[in-house]
């Protein structure tokens, strides 16, 4: 950047002496050229074309989910069953598969279609999904087991993802610069160089940390809940990506 500094230059009268003149002149040309001179100074140091090496310091790491994320569907069939009979069924089930039903379950979606039926009354069937939460595939087993006593078989794997994502991705931004440091200091080194100070600094990421289940094989209705039971639960891949500029520096 550019730095003005104002200088005042007195024209005296006619009164001063012209000794005095040039002891005055010469000092007002010395201050304005140092403020000239500090101002190129200043301006340099921050000039666009200084040398400096780019690199990208990358580091990932892989994630067991601890956070599984179901949908379970309960829809009434006929008139002799009412969501409210459906719901405490599901709730014994969860309740005898070990499951916080407080904590780990929150309804989703609600909705309720007109039935027309011949010879009778309109009829309201009501649809309620609910979010169930489980941490481990055990905690999988256990739930299916107890849901198909019920015959609830509407259940279906939304999401994956880990507790402690946020904590994993700042530490793996500081292994990326790192990364970045060391490729840099090794590129100067070569040159008989070494590394300054960085100046840029950009974050590259692409986000990663939901596995989101999509696909008709995954979000179909499971009547037969034989292919949950096999889930298989895949890794979360954790990446972190950094541009670094960092200035070259004479060894």
């Amino acid at each position: 950047m550019y730095l003005f500094f104002p200088v005042f230059v007195y024209l005296p009268s006619e009164s001063f002496s012209k000794k005095a003149m040039k002891r005055l002149s010469f000092l007002s040309l010395s201050l304005l050229g140092f403020f000239l001179f500090t101002g190129f100074e200043v301006f340099s140091q921050y000039h666009p074309n200084d040398p400096r090496v780019e690199v990208t310091g990358v580091a990932f790491k892989e994630l067991i989910p601890d956070r599984l994320f179901f949908d379970i569907t309960l829809s009434e069939k006929d008139a002799r069953t009412k969501m409210n009979a459906l719901e405490r069924d599901l709730q014994r089930a969860l309740r005898d598969a070990g499951v916080d039903v407080e904590k780990q379950l929150k309804v989703k979606d609600a909705f309720g279609s007109l039935e027309s039926r011949l010879l009778r009354k309109n009829e309201v069937q009501n649809t309620k999904t609910f979010e169930l939460e489980l941490r481990t595939a055990a905690d999988l087993d256990a739930v299916l087991t107890q849901l198909s006593e019920k015959k609830i078989t509407e259940i279906v794997l939304n999401r994956m993802e880990h507790s402690a994502i946020n904590e994993e991705l700042l530490e793996l931004k500081k292994e990326a610069i790192m990364d970045a440091k060391n490729k840099a200091d090794v590129l100067a080194a070569t040159l008989s160089q070494r590394v300054g100070a960085a100046v840029y600094i950009v974050d590259t990421s692409m986000p990663s940390t939901v596995i989101r289940m999509r696909g008709t094989s995954s979000l179909k209705m499971m009547a037969d809940m034989e292919e949950l039971a096999l889930l298989d639960i895949k890794p979360i891949r954790l990446e972190s990506r950094l541009n670094v500029h960092f200035r070259l520096l004479a060894d």
